[in-house]
């Protein structure tokens, strides 16, 4: 008797960045790793960070690019495309927020995280 796999599906998280404002507001991320994100056509930036706090409404930090590194994990990305992440950036948090490298100035946009439930 054969089993059918689990499938792990992706959840979409849209993630909003106000019109003159760099950073999302917090998103709870508990049971799920992000493997991807995609930038809307009005993205006005290139780059994004990831912070990441261990408590709601706490101090949010950028993540290091590397366990040794004292620079930012920085995504570099354009408009209308979906950006693979590395799950192993964010493990370990619940909480982070996006944090766009260019103020958002010709309107409201709507980054999409891309989640996988955690196996």
């Amino acid at each position: 008797m054969s089993t059918k796999p689990s499938v792990l599906l992706p959840k979409y998280v849209t993630v909003p960045v106000a019109t003159g404002q760099t950073t999302s507001a917090e998103v709870d991320i508990e049971n799920y790793d992000i493997v991807g994100l995609i930038t809307p056509a009005n993205f006005d930036g290139t780059t994004i960070t990831i912070h990441g706090a261990a408590a709601s409404g706490g101090t949010f930090y950028p993540l290091a690019a590397a366990h040794t590194a004292s620079t930012a994990y920085t995504i570099t990305t354009t408009v209308s495309i979906f950006t693979p992440i590395s799950q192993l950036v964010t493990a370990g948090l619940r909480y982070i927020k996006l944090v766009c490298g260019t103020t958002q100035t010709t309107s409201d946009t709507n980054l999409i995280l891309v989640l996988r439930p955690k196996s």
